[in-house]
C-alpha cells in the first residue's frame, strides 16, 4: 500500500470513529465533528481538555499534519492557545 493509499486509510478511519462520549462534559458540545477547512484539510477532534473543550488536531490525506493541539474560538476558527478557547 503506498503512502497515499495509507494515508487516505488512516483519514476514513479518523472521519469515521470521531464520535466521543454521548453525554459530555458540561464545557462543551456532546458529540464533537470532523471540521473541514478546505479541500483536504480538516481538524479532527481528539480529546477533551480538564475544562471539557474539545482538542482537535489537523489532518490531511495529502500532507503530513500538525500534530499541534488547537481549541476552537468561534465558528470555524482555531487556535493554539487553549486559555483562548471558547467551549462551544
Amino acid at each position: 500500500m503506498g503512502f497515499r493509499a495509507a494515508s487516505l486509510a488512516i483519514l476514513a478511519l479518523a472521519l469515521a470513529g470521531c464520535v466521543t462520549d454521548q453525554a459530555g462534559p458540561p464545557g462543551g458540545s456532546s458529540t464533537p465533528h470532523v471540521e473541514r477547512l478546505g479541500q483536504y484539510l480538516y481538524m479532527v477532534p481528539v480529546a477533551r481538555d480538564k475544562r471539557g473543550c474539545v482538542v482537535y488536531v489537523v489532518e490531511s490525506p495529502l500532507r503530513r499534519g500538525d500534530r499541534s493541539p488547537y481549541w476552537r474560538v468561534g465558528k470555524g476558527n482555531f487556535t493554539t492557545d487553549p486559555k483562548a478557547a471558547r467551549c462551544i
